[in-house]
């Protein structure tokens, strides 16, 4: 197990990008004091929830990418792992919406009827 400054047991660590997920992926960095390390995530929704979790008081561990989780013989990767100060431990999994769904993509078929 991996531990940080707060003296939490972190039992996961970051899934570190490939080459080509760096180069062709919206991909946000920032060094994080909470973890003393560099945080590393990808899109605008996962780096507002890496920053809730960096700044949040009740948080004193979080990890990025902890593991992979397979649900109906599909293969997802967690977005986040975190531990609260009460020892409550949270996985979380963000998620685009489904073709079709967007506001936009509603807009749209409004119009054509």
């Amino acid at each position: 197990m991996k531990s940080i400054s707060t003296a939490t047991a972190v039992p996961f660590d970051p899934r570190m990008l490939t080459r080509t997920e760096l180069l062709r992926l919206d991909v946000y960095m920032f060094d994080s004091p909470k973890n003393r390390r560099r945080v590393t995530v990808i899109r605008p929704a996962a780096l507002a929830k890496a920053l809730e979790l960096e700044f949040s008081p009740e948080v004193p561990a979080y990890v990025e990418r902890p593991r992979h989780l397979e649900v109906d013989k599909v293969r997802r990767e967690l977005s986040f792992w975190w531990t609260t100060g009460r020892g409550l431990e949270q996985f979380c999994l963000l998620t685009t919406h489904p073709e079709g769904t967007s506001g936009k993509a509603r807009a749209a078929e409004r119009r054509k009827e």
